[in-house]
């Protein structure tokens, strides 16, 4: 069990829709020398929501909210980035 708040939106619908996931139970139960075999559909769930998530998700979220994406990264010019900061660190350098 998490011990800190659902704070992504996805994990929350994902979370509350494994609880609403129809489910046929099923065991074999024993009393008496006699074995019988029990089916039992999910008819509910719990949700157990000690961080207030459900009121935040259901209530308070902007589901429609356009979110801004960060620009592109030239991933030839973030490699070249990394080996010059590399190559800068005294222990790397070829002339120590």
């Amino acid at each position: 069990m998490p011990d800190a708040p659902c704070v992504f939106s996805t994990d929350f619908v994902q979370m509350k829709g494994r609880g609403t996931r129809k489910f046929t139970f099923s065991y074999i139960q024993k009393e008496g020398g006699v074995k019988e075999s029990i089916k039992a559909a999910k008819t509910k769930y719990k949700l157990f929501d000690f961080f207030a998530v459900c009121e935040y998700f259901e209530e308070k979220f902007n589901y429609d909210e356009v979110l801004k994406l960060p620009p592109p990264v030239n991933i030839k010019h973030r490699a070249a980035a990394k080996v010059t900061a590399m190559m800068s660190r005294p222990s790397l350098s070829p002339t120590h």
